[in-house]
């Protein structure tokens, strides 16, 4: 037994001496495969095996160990960027990023690449799954369970767990879903809001510089205040009381289904459909013993009785 051993070692150091006529030096037998020996030529890295085979040609600066970042994967560095090979001593990822994270972070089967400052995603077959784009990624699951915030060009926008942009980047700002209304979140772009909804979609166009809580005025109305006037939102997202007034008051305050309204410095009503029953044009509104009285400039005249 003692013989073979013996004459399995010569034959190694036969291989390892051969392999060294081609290389600058030979070393670290066994450490990073069993049976592999790395080898250097011009400053580069590279793997022999036992018969004095190249398995892996020099060309790297760094080669990491296997199973850091997956099991059969050993990453590699090559011009200054990142790559993995396999323990056939294939590129399963060809060298292209400057930083490589984690399996398991973000997602179970992503790790996270940066390249040219950028990031995306590769999964463990060594495929893009998210091309680098974004300047920041978020987690899954702070806004909704399948989607992680993306950012981009300074906009934010989202994508989801099979890497699609499900809403692309264009916004500067983005609530939580619920705030609102329960499946719309606040979107804020060049500096005016709308919504969107679960499905990604505009439910409602950014354009206003103010949104209010739905309720304040009306159970399925929300204040909306678009260049210095106010109008009024349903929960389906429509207009239905356009802006256009620098004051409304109250429903009930004067008439039960009636809310005062201010337009261009005179006084007028809405009511519960979003109707103008009464014309601003009146300095001021009068309510006496149940009736309304209208003053205008030169008279003075009934409203309601």
């Amino acid at each position: 037994m003692k013989r073979l051993y013996l004459i399995i070692a010569l034959l190694m150091t036969a291989a390892l001496i051969y392999g060294q006529n081609n290389y600058d030096s030979t070393y670290s037998n066994g450490e990073y495969k069993e049976g592999w020996a790395i080898v250097t030529k011009d400053g580069d890295l590279g793997f022999i095996n036992s018969k004095g085979e190249e398995v892996v040609e020099p060309a790297y600066t760094h080669v990491g160990q296997f199973g850091k970042y997956k099991e059969d994967w050993a990453m590699v560095t090559k011009d200054g960027v990142m790559g993995f090979i396999n323990r056939e001593g294939e590129e399963v990822v060809e060298p292209a990023y400057i930083h490589v994270g984690q399996f398991g972070k973000y997602k179970e089967d992503w790790a996270m690449v940066t390249k040219d400052g950028v990031m995306g995603f590769i999964n463990r077959e060594g495929e893009e799954v998210v091309e680098p784009a974004y300047i920041h990624v978020g987690q899954f699951g702070k806004y909704k369970e399948d989607w992680a915030m993306v950012t981009k060009d300074g906009v934010m926008g989202f994508i989801n767990r099979e890497g699609e942009e499900v809403v692309e980047p264009a916004y500067i700002h983005v609530g939580h879903f619920g705030k609102y209304k329960e499946d719309w979140a606040m979107v804020t772009k060049e500096g005016v809001m709308g919504f969107i909804n679960r499905e990604g979609e505009e439910v409602v166009e950014p354009a206003y510089i103010h949104v209010g809580h739905f309720g304040k005025y009306k159970e399925d109305w929300a204040m909306v205040t678009k260049e210095g006037v106010m109008g009024f939102i349903n929960r389906e997202g429509e207009e239905v009381v356009e802006p256009a007034y620098i004051h409304v008051g109250h429903f009930g305050k004067y008439k039960e289904d009636w809310a005062m309204v201010t337009k261009d410095g005179v006084m007028g009503f809405i009511n519960r459909e979003g109707e103008e029953v009464v014309e601003p044009k009146y300095i001021d509104i009068i309510k006496n013993a149940g009736n309304l009285k209208g003053v205008s400039e030169n008279s003075e005249e009934i409203i309601q009785e």
